[in-house]
């Protein structure tokens, strides 16, 4: 399960005994703001996900990550 605050990422692997701090992995181009942002994760691999910032017609960026959260690839430019 992946949850957003207004400035923080997270997810938790063990049902929410514990949760585990994505914020620092985000890329740079994301505003402080998550309010601001989409996730969307595989429906076949839970480690996949897309996450988007301001909506891709008001020139937002769209990042995919294989690993849960971890890293992320800007997926626009792919």
């Amino acid at each position: 399960m992946y949850v957003f605050s207004q400035s923080e990422f997270y997810k938790t692997t063990d049902g929410g005994q514990s949760w585990i701090d994505l914020t620092a992995g985000l890329p740079a181009t994301f505003p402080a703001n998550l309010n601001r942002c989409r996730v969307t994760i595989s429906g076949t691999n839970e480690n996949t996900l897309w996450i988007m910032r301001n909506g891709v017609n008001n020139g937002g960026l769209i990042y995919k990550s294989t690993d849960g959260g971890l890293t992320w690839t800007n997926w626009t430019t792919a």
